[in-house]
């Protein structure tokens, strides 16, 4: 039988509109499992299709990182239980004028590719 390790934890900024259109700011621990997933653990309330913006938090950086723009793919937590669990994908890099990709996920656990 194989072991699997536990996921990587990354402390973030997680940022955006809310199913209310409110805006708002919160800090998370982003999960990178082994399957290349991106779960977040957010009080606020999210739907599938949403854009959220994740920016790491780490004290050791010599300058702040910048945001980085994820879609809401899937919330499996129940309407009112909190925090909701929240699975994310990056947004590929585009240029103007050109149609948003829909790729299948994300099989990347890299930290240098974290955001």
């Amino acid at each position: 039988m194989e072991l699997q390790s536990p996921p990587s934890q990354y402390r973030v900024e997680v940022s955006g509109w809310d199913i209310a259109e409110s805006f708002f700011v919160e800090k998370a621990t982003l999960e990178l499992s082994q399957q290349g997933e991106r779960i977040v653990h957010l009080c606020h309330p999210v739907r599938e299709g949403l854009l959220v913006f994740l920016r790491l938090i780490d004290s050791r950086l010599s300058f702040p990182a910048l945001p980085v723009a994820y879609r809401v793919v899937h919330v499996t937590s129940a309407p009112n239980e909190t925090p909701r669990r929240v699975m994310l994908r990056k947004l590929p890099h585009r240029r103007p004028g050109e149609e948003e990709e829909l790729p299948a996920a994300d099989a990347t656990t890299e930290p240098s590719d974290l955001l």
